[in-house]
């Protein structure tokens, strides 16, 4: 029996021996798939397993959980490493050997654990050992094998524990189950997708092959994962402070798979191409089935001419290559199903192009990154031009006409009748072919000018992607404050304050690059539809994403209408876009559209993806934002924990769509829908997410730096302010450092760290804090931002607790004149600037003045807070609007509305145990009752008064 079936035996022999007897049946049914010898030697092991176990079970048989006596020397099955207890050896390298072991706590899995061997544990085995282990700590990629643990042996020397990936190496996998060409190129895709992760993570694999790729099946569907990242290096920082240097004439790395610059051994740096080089040895292989340089080379020359034509050796095409395999090539096609020579037809050209520009000796002419060789192949199996390849007019209208074959059959069709009809014609005839010629031609060159003006559109957004609207109108207010010079700069800046220059920023974004791009795609593409509907797409959403909302409709609207006409409603692509307009929506608060958009959308993507897609995920979860916000909030619940259910299933825990799902809600929804309220546990959740973050994506990435903002919002709110502030003045520090002192999350972040110094009573150092953030946004932003208009409020409340009265006062109506001017009246937030006024007011015993304001919103206030059963925040509304009506003249109508409001603040009060706040409402009952019966005596209203001061009393 081959090594490649006895693999497959023994991983379907792990996968299901730790199920119950009961339920192994049926799954080795589906496993082997009719295949009885496979079910019989897999059954075999298990009845030996079970014999085993039986032993096993004699309680005077079983080792402790944690024996005293510690593994100190050389591994044997059954010892233990701290909580690892180990099973059998799966592998071994020239440093380390890797065993399946069982870990018991906190969570009961098989495991890989690897550790350094005895007798190489030198300080250069032992480094690079820690760069490994550090490398794979850092990556998070479905395709890249996890880390859960690290640590040391009593003896000191390193090992860590990954995931145990159960699976055959790509190349014998792909032999194994007969994959065609397109399929194996999928897989390899994922491998390269892999790859770039570990890039963007600062970390070069250095021995990419096929026995570091393995393929493991998940739900029957094969999945690879890269293992083994034993040398690699750190591009950019040190990944352990025990760096490695590799030594003179020590090349590292498998040879058939080295770079040139890996085998030149010149001290010259590896970079990331390097592994775009075994990248290409390993699609190489995938292709023909023999790496570049065997088996001409195999066993018939030393190592050291190996890297000698590695180095200087050009090798052969990927179809040459196979055509001078003889038998071997026969055997290969055999295996992609296909005959010989049509297998060198499928390598010709495109796959050629590719493999080489990845074996290219000069490395600046390789791929740029591994994500650039992945896209090159998607765009050969669509049937798209290469960039690989030669841009001659042929090979375009080659790719035309195969990606539009049943188009080119029936303009065939209609030129065979053309010609039937014009018997004798030759003129005509001529001329017929060659107008048809030219229409492929022209047709195939608009494809082009798209493909090449998408690839502008995708740069642009990729720039703009950066671009943040706000700081873009600070640098425009400042380079026209520096360029006016003084005293002009003094009298401009005064009338700044006026200007929002983030709409300046905007308007000009709009006008300079997004109006003449619209312009120039409905021109030149007026009748390539398709074409045009994907560029429509592109714009608009890189156009909304900046803040162009109302202006992003019209594209991305026009692109669905396109792409309905042209692929139907349930394609991908339209599905894509209507889901983008969903989104657009939402921001728009045209929230009926956004879930009208999301529910058909949602069930669409059900029925065309599945529903444990990540994408029919993302617009359930939408969905249920909308209908949140449409004041449906069983409904909005249930959808949102169906989605995180899904992403939690689909994707894992620590995936970063998962961890974003709620950093990304709104913390008070959150708090309800997925912690049932319990915001100490939302914080720990945060903690964690924060964590994994800052893993994932860096310290000072903005998302990083968001969830450690709600982390101390949590926190705060929880009742934990010392680590609120903690976490508020390290995300401070690191965006100050990463962001700028003027880029919003910075604003937000210093204004955060103001009100948890107001909270704890400490004003005098929120003061500079508030200040900061007021002045700053005030000059980023102009006085006609919300933000700026929420900075007035602190301000306010800031000056009126140090006396400074009229300042305050003004600060005050002036945040509310502005928010009425640009939110309008029907917006929550003009709620909490009222009321804060109307705090104001009251301290200085004039609260009636806030009467009419305070009236104007009551319908609004109503609404939001009880559609959204939040009553505390409606009670602390209604408390203010009761005073006002009690102070102010009496009228029998306005004390009644007055007792009424009193009744239900003090309810909801007691309800949610602000008791302070409780017994300040019943005061003011009591208070009420009294001057009521003074009004209209002999009604009982002054009865009343006692009963509700005795409840105003402390217990």
């Amino acid at each position: 029996m081959g090594d490649e079936n006895q693999l497959r035996i023994r991983n379907l022999f792990m996968d299901v021996a730790d199920l119950p007897p009961a339920d192994r049946g049926a799954v080795l049914g589906r496993l082997c798939a009719g295949d009885r010898a496979l079910r019989h030697a897999v059954d075999a092991l298990l009845d030996a397993h079970d014999s085993a176990g039986s032993f096993m079970d004699n309680p005077a048989a079983q080792a402790p959980p944690f024996p005293e006596a510690r593994l100190l020397g050389n591994e044997q099955a059954d010892a233990w490493i701290d909580r690892y207890k180990l099973l059998h050896q799966i592998g071994e390298g020239g440093f380390g050997s890797v065993w399946m072991a069982e870990q018991r706590e906190p969570v009961k899995r098989r495991v890989a654990l690897k550790v350094i061997k005895l007798g190489m544990d030198t300080r250069q085995v032992i480094a690079r050992f820690e760069a490994e282990r550090q490398a794979l700590a850092m990556m998070d990629h479905p395709n890249i094998a996890r880390v859960f643990d690290a640590g040391a042996t009593e003896s000191g020397r390193p090992y860590f524990v990954m995931e145990l990936v159960r699976g055959m190496p790509i190349t014998a996998y792909c032999d194994h189950e007969r994959l065609d060409t397109a399929q194996r190129l999928e897989l390899f895709i994922d491998v390269c997708h892999a790859i770039q992760h570990a890039h963007q993570k600062g970390v070069i694999h250095r021995d990419i092959k096929p026995s570091n790729v393995l393929v493991t099946l998940h739900d029957t569907r094969p999945v690879p994962k890269v293992i083994d990242f034993g040398i690699a290096k750190a591009t950019s920082a040190e990944l352990t402070q025990h760096t490695l240097f590799t030594e003179h004439h020590q090349a590292i790395g498998t040879p058939a798979y080295m770079s040139p610059e890996q085998a030149a051994m010149s001290g010259l740096d590896i970079d990331t191409r390097s592994d775009i080089y075994a990248l290409g040895v390993l699609l190489y292989e995938l292709l023909t089935g023999a790496t570049p340089f065997a088996p001409e080379t195999s066993g018939h020359i030393g190592y050291p001419e190996l890297l000698r034509i590695i180095r200087e050796q050009d090798p052969k095409k990927p179809s040459t290559k196979l055509s001078s395999l003889g038998p071997s090539a026969a055997r290969a096609a055999e295996l992609r199903r296909v005959d010989p020579r049509r297998l060198c037809a499928l390598l010709k050209n495109d796959l050629d192009w590719i493999a080489m520009k990845c074996l290219e000796k000069d490395r600046e002419r390789r791929y740029e990154s591994a994500n650039a060789l992945a896209e090159d192949l998607r765009r050969h199996l669509r049937d798209e031009p290469v960039t690989a390849g030669p841009p001659g007019t042929s090979y375009r209208l080659r790719k035309f006409v195969r990606r539009n074959r049943g188009r080119v059959i029936a303009s065939a069709a209609a030129l065979t009748l053309l010609v039937l009809g014009t018997v004798g014609t030759g003129v005509g005839l001529r001329q017929s072919i060659i107008e048809q010629r030219r229409a492929l031609a022209a047709e195939a060159d608009a494809e082009l000018r798209a493909s090449e003006l998408e690839i502008v559109s995708a740069f642009q957004s990729a720039q703009l992607d950066a671009v943040n609207p706000s700081v873009m109108g600070a640098r425009i207010r400042s380079e026209l404050l520096e360029h006016a010079g003084e005293p002009a700069g003094a009298q401009l800046e005064r009338y700044f304050t006026a200007l929002n220059f983030t709409t300046i920023a905007l308007r000009t974004l709009d006008e300079n690059i997004f109006e003449r791009t619209l312009r120039a795609i409905g021109e030149q593409f007026a009748d390539q539809p398709v074409i045009r509907a994907r560029l429509l797409h592109t714009v608009g959403v890189t156009m909304r994403d900046l803040g162009l909302i109302d202006r992003a409709v019209a594209p991305l609207t026009e692109a669905i209408e396109l792409r309905t006409a042209a692929s139907g409603r349930e394609h991908p692509d339209t599905l894509m876009s209507s889901h983008e307009l969903g989104v657009l929506q939402l921001r728009r608060g045209s929230n009926d559209e956004a879930a009208r958009i999301f529910a058909d959308t949602f069930q669409a993507r059900r029925r065309a993806l599945g529903p444990d897609h990540p994408d029919t995920l993302q617009s359930l979860y939408l969905l249920g934002i909308a209908t949140w916000s449409l004041d449906n909030i069983q409904q909005a619940e249930q959808h949102l924990l169906e989605a995180f259910r899904g992403f939690h299933a689909t994707l894992g825990a620590d995936h970063p769509r998962t961890l974003a799902l709620i950093a990304t809600t709104d913390i008070s929804i959150g708090v309800r829908v997925f912690f049932g309220g319990d915001r100490e546990e939302a914080a720990t959740y945060y903690r964690e997410a924060t964590e994994n973050l800052r893993r994932i994506l860096g310290e000072t990435h903005p998302d990083t730096i968001e969830s450690m903002r709600n982390v101390a919002t949590l926190l705060r709110t929880a009742g934990n302010p010392q680590e609120a502030e903690d976490y508020t003045r390290t995300a401070l520090n690191l965006s100050r450092a990463g962001l700028g002192d003027e880029h919003p999350e910075t604003i937000n972040l210093i204004s955060q760290m103001a009100t948890l110094h107001w909270h704890q009573g400490r004003v005098d150092e929120a003061e500079p804090y508030l200040r900061e953030a007021y002045e700053t946004r005030r000059r980023v932003l102009g006085d006609r931002h919300p933000s700026t208009r929420t900075s007035l409020n602190e301000m306010a409340s800031l000056l009126n607790r140090t006396g400074r009265l009229d300042e305050s006062e003004r600060l005050l109506r002036e945040a509310i004149d502005l928010h009425r001017l640009h939110a309008g009246e029907n917006d929550i937030r003009l709620v909490a600037h009222v009321v804060r006024l109307a705090g104001f007011l009251d301290r200085h015993g004039r609260i009636a003045e806030a009467l009419p304001d305070l009236e104007a919103i009551e319908r609004l206030a109503r609404g939001y807070y009880e559609s959204r059963d939040e009553p505390e925040s409606l009670a602390i509304y209604l408390h203010a609007l009761a005073r006002a009506r009690a102070a102010s003249p009496f009228d029998a109508d306005r004390f009644a509305a007055a007792e009424s409001a009193l009744l239900q603040a003090h309810e909801a009060f007691i309800s949610g145990q602000a008791l302070d706040r409780a017994r300040a409402a019943a005061l003011d009952l009591a208070d009420l009752y009294e001057r009521w019966e003074r009004q209209q005596p002999g009604r009982g209203y002054g009865a009343r008064s006692p009963q509700w001061r005795v409840r105003a009393e402390p217990d």
